[in-house]
């Protein structure tokens, strides 16, 4: 308690949940039942989010977006755990279907799986393909591109981003939260 007010400390983005060793057993032998092409397309998706677009998974894996769709389609139809989440529109005219994980968990599983390396360069493709969609429009996507070059430890360019969000949160009169966003960004 501070100041007559309940804070969690440390943020809760920065707390390690964890998961339950039997959960996490039998999560990964499902996972591991996939062939290396489902668990390939599954990984990069858990690098995004609990729901996430097609585009950003096939940036990540470098592969044609409609060859990407069909497969988490069919993904969609044979696993309990993975759902379609609807349709986006991008910037440039193309729909991208998207996705979600049944459970926070799953992603979690799916992403630690993955090597630091293989993590990063995936991030810094997704990060990216952000770039390209929404140019001229990045104040758009900041917060989302700072997440994916900090997690692809392109340092400059995720301060860039930040400091980007910082500024677009102070505008819409978030003030704190341009003060979190500069401090990280230093």
């Amino acid at each position: 308690q501070q100041a007559g007010h309940w804070q969690l400390q440390p943020a809760l983005s920065e707390i390690d949940m964890g998961v339950p060793t039997a959960l996490s057993e039998m999560i990964e032998m499902q996972i591991d039942r996939l062939d290396t092409a489902d668990q390939r397309l599954l990984e990069a998706a858990s690098l995004i989010g609990v729901i996430f677009p097609a585009w950003a998974a096939a940036a990540a894996l470098e592969g044609d977006l409609e060859d990407i769709e069909d497969q988490y389609e069919t993904l969609a139809r044979r696993l309990h755990f993975l759902h379609p989440a609807g349709y986006d529109e991008l910037p440039d005219g193309t729909q991208s279907a998207s996705y979600m994980f049944a459970h926070g968990l799953y992603r979690e599983i799916l992403r630690a799986r993955q090597s630091p390396a293989r993590r990063a360069k995936r991030h810094l493709r997704v990060a990216e393909k952000l770039e390209k969609l929404f140019a001229q429009r990045e104040l758009d996507v900041s917060s989302e591109l700072a997440m994916h070059f900090e997690a692809a430890a392109e340092w400059v360019r995720a301060a860039q981003a930040l400091c980007t969000a910082a500024g677009t949160a102070v505008r819409r009169g978030a003030r704190d939260e341009g003060v979190k966003l500069t401090e990280r960004a230093l």
